[in-house]
């Protein structure tokens, strides 16, 4: 397993309960989605939806973990912007 495919997989697994419980159904669909891209070897698609949801209804997630995100996406040609948002 890759470092952003790592990355992705413990921001998931730290925030899938409050994705799916999204009111938003987008949102609430993000894990099945995410853990589905992860799995057929597309860790920058994941990242990129994942972030976005994540964004999308507000959901927290540990800053530690974003800030590996954030480092992983980055090293993989990624825009970090994506977690940067979600740091502010």
């Amino acid at each position: 397993m890759d470092g952003l495919t790592a990355a992705v997989a413990a921001v998931l697994q730290a925030t899938v309960e409050d994705l799916a419980n999204s009111s938003i159904e987008p949102v609430s669909r993000t894990p099945e989605r995410v853990q589905s891209l992860l799995n057929a070897g597309e860790p920058g698609v994941a990242y990129e939806i994942l972030c976005d949801n994540l964004y999308e209804d507000d959901i927290p997630a540990p800053r530690h973990l974003l800030v590996q995100l954030q480092r992983e996406a980055v090293a993989a040609g990624m825009d970090g912007g994506r977690v940067a948002a979600l740091l502010s």
